[in-house]
């Protein structure tokens, strides 16, 4: 069963993250959000953490990752709704942060996002 959740709203695609992002979530996410990009030649995509409250280093690389893909196949990407103790950690931790786009909200990062596709 997939805990990766994938809609479309206004031209994006947003896959709504759960709470325990581990590598299977990581997996799933690229390889669903490669074949949907694909699919719908969706202009942009959104990774909505905001239920996530915990995140190691090894995770946030596969998301990168993941947005990376979509990227490499014409679909802009960002990451929506960071918690503050989620990013505390990863910048706590080293993490290299510098190439993401992250916004507050999922409506923020569509707004963005669609502005400059």
């Amino acid at each position: 069963m997939s805990k990766v959740v994938l809609t479309s709203w206004r031209g994006a695609i947003v896959a709504t993250l759960p709470p325990d992002v581990d590598m299977e979530v990581c997996r799933e996410l690229r390889d669903h959000l490669a074949q949907r990009v694909r699919a719908t030649r969706a202009r942009s995509v959104i990774l909505d953490t905001t239920a996530v409250d915990v995140m190691d280093t090894e995770d946030w690389e596969q998301l990168k990752a993941a947005i990376a893909t979509t990227e490499l196949l014409g679909a802009r990407g960002g990451i929506a709704g960071l918690q503050p103790g989620v990013v505390a950690a990863l910048v706590g931790c080293g993490a290299a942060t510098e190439d993401v786009r992250a916004f507050r909200t999922v409506e923020d990062a569509v707004q963005a996002l669609e502005a400059t596709a």
